[in-house]
């Protein structure tokens, strides 16, 4: 999956408009669990500090 995702990047070809909504609907997925995961650990540190 990873590949993927490299290859498109590197060869610079014209994408469908599917393709591109795909691209950013995944992105924007990735940085909220990214963001999830952060608050997540935080609130498991400060219930520690507790």
């Amino acid at each position: 999956r990873k590949k993927a995702i490299e290859t498109e990047q590197t060869e610079p070809q014209p994408m469908s408009k599917n393709a591109k909504k795909r691209l950013l609907k995944q992105q924007r997925y990735e940085a909220k669990k990214a963001e999830k995961e952060a608050f997540a650990k935080e609130q498991k540190k400060e219930k520690r500090l507790r």
